[in-house]
């Protein structure tokens, strides 16, 4: 890159030691390439007017993360308020705001803004000589302002192709810059002592002059953000957590009895409702299947599992999924098998999430295992297109858990991408028990729920992390038995390839149920079966019905 103010070229080395703190990429790699110097850089922000300021802002913040340029140069930019004015009053109500939330504080500051601005100024009768000011004086008067109010954490990109984020953090959460910028602003726009031109000048402002944190601090997996505090996962105790911050907050809180109950073993869980509600739904082995599913949601670290509940339609399948993901819903995705492997920008709603949780309808179709796996722990970081915006990364995420109708439908044999797949997966099988009384809109207390969940991780730990599951040979034979009939009808001698070749599609199910009869194997349903048939020969319709070109039966012209 060719600094725009002294027009050299100049070549960053990476001073990294550690991968979370690694910049990826250089300004520029050429020969007439010459040192970063802070001549390059404009100590007089009034004379920035007609300059590209975000290439400036961006530009400087980058220097200052590579330490190419001491903080000080920052001080000379942005001293924190000019000299002539009395912050006191600021740092008073600073002061007066410390016990009050987030949103609270925001909602004052917004209400009292031109009146902490006339604080500036004492002497002044009202605020209006803030609205005589150059924006730039504004932007530094307000960004200082919002600095003792607030604190700001800039959080560098994962690779080259993102760019470092400012949040304001509070209690351990982080939170969008434009949640306090768009609002302070517009209130001073509402007042008439300022113009929307004013935000984006503040922004950048912040972004030059902030703190810089490092992902790892980030969302870790072995702690949790709840209402009363951080819950340390590895422990189960809640701790102050001031060495991390989240992009959540779990809107529940437990008891310090509760947790020492549970990590002690002396919680009945069969005093739970999850417990009481779905008990029955299984048998020994697949209820213990299901607490190794769920409790890897809690588990402190990445487990790589993909859990299927299967079970006949109003089992309860999605009512117990929807009470066991309410109480940590802001970490838990919602994106169905179809869209993560079909879908060019399926993996957008995953980022930033923890866990993967779905109600499949209809059939579900295994293809391209090869995402599926990297999703749960392949590689740490994956490359994720965004519709309308510059393609990212998100960190692999800790588990999946899909519910389904019927198994799978799986369109491959064998091979090394299924053995990793069969890895991770556990199969849990639901039952419907024949005096089931189904409740509407069944909802037990998310603390509850919360405690379920903490109760299963309690197992697992006690289990030593050991995930009880089928043996990965009988999920294999399970699967093909179950999913593949479909695929090998179409490979037998019942069937010819035929690009000339029609057949009804009730003719060839009924062809194909004959052929499973032989074989001593369960047929799939109709539209299962066509689906499978879809994916290999063209589905059109004919007076109502379903036809399939270019194969026909054995025998039949």
């Amino acid at each position: 890159m060719k600094c725009f103010l002294c027009r050299k070229y100049h070549t960053v080395e990476c001073t990294a030691e550690t991968k979370d703190t690694i910049r990826y990429g250089v300004y520029a790699q050429r020969e007439d390439s010459e040192p970063l110097d802070p001549s390059c850089f404009e100590l007089d922000v009034r004379k920035l007017r007609g300059m590209d300021k975000d290439l400036y802002y961006k530009y400087l913040k980058e220097a200052i993360e590579e330490r190419l340029l001491d903080r000080g140069i920052l001080e000379k930019i942005d001293i924190g308020g000019s000299p002539e004015l009395d912050y006191t009053s600021v740092k008073l109500y600073a002061a007066d705001m410390g016990k009050i939330d987030f949103y609270g504080r925001i909602n004052a500051i917004v209400e009292d803004i031109d009146k902490l601005i006339l604080g500036l100024k004492p002497e002044e009768n009202d605020a209006s000589w803030f609205r005589k000011l150059k924006i730039e004086d504004k932007t530094s008067i307000v960004s200082s302002i919002l600095r003792m109010l607030f604190v700001f954490v800039c959080i560098p990109p994962m690779d080259s192709r993102g760019s470092s984020t400012v949040y304001v953090l509070d209690d351990n959460v982080l939170y969008d810059i434009d949640e306090v910028v768009l609002r302070v602003v517009g209130a001073l726009v509402e007042k008439g002592l300022a113009r929307r031109s004013l935000e984006r000048e503040v922004e950048a402002a912040l972004h030059s002059t902030t703190r810089i944190a490092s992902w790892s601090q980030v969302d870790p997996w072995d702690r949790l953000k709840l209402k009363n505090g951080v819950l340390d996962l590895r422990e189960l105790k809640i701790i102050d957590g001031t060495d991390c911050c989240f992009r959540y907050k779990l809107n529940i809180s437990i008891k310090d009895d509760d947790l020492k109950e549970i990590r002690e073993g002396g919680y009945r869980v069969e005093d739970n409702p999850i417990y009481r509600y779905w008990r029955s739904h299984f048998d020994d082995k697949n209820w213990r299947y299901l607490v190794s599913g769920l409790g890897v949601w809690l588990a402190p670290h990445r487990t790589k599992l993909i859990s299927f509940l299967i079970g006949p339609t109003d089992a309860g399948k999605s009512t117990l999924l929807r009470n066991v993901t309410k109480p940590i819903e802001p970490i838990v995705a919602h994106v169905s098998l179809r869209n993560i492997t079909s879908y060019t920008f399926g993996l957008e709603d995953l980022i930033g999430k923890h866990i993967n949780v779905y109600t499949e309808r209809g059939e579900t179709v295994l293809k391209n295992l090869d995402l599926i796996n990297i999703l749960v722990g392949e590689q740490d970081f994956i490359s994720v297109p965004r519709k309308f915006k510059p393609g990212t990364v998100m960190r692999s995420l800790k588990t999946m858990f899909f519910s389904m109708n019927d198994p799978p439908i799986l369109f491959e044999y064998g091979g090394e991408t299924l053995k990793a797949f069969l890895r991770r997966l556990t199969l849990i099988e639901m039952r419907k028990p024949e005096d089931l009384k189904p409740i509407p809109d069944l909802t037990v207390d998310p603390v509850e729920a919360f405690k379920f969940l903490l109760w299963c991780r309690w197992k697992l730990e006690e289990n030593e992390w050991r995930i009880e599951k089928m043996e990965e040979e009988e999920m294999q034979d399970y699967l093909v038995s179950m999913a593949n009939t479909a695929l090998r009808f179409l490979e037998s001698e019942y069937v010819i390839e035929d690009t000339r070749g029609r057949v009804k599609g009730t003719d060839l199910y009924d062809a194909y149920v004959k052929y499973c009869n032989g074989k001593g194997v369960t047929a799939m349903s109709l539209q299962n079966f066509y689906t499978v048939v879809a994916t290999k020969y063209t589905r059109y319709e004919k007076h109502g019905s379903i036809w399939f070109k270019g194969i026909r039966l054995y025998g039949e012209r």
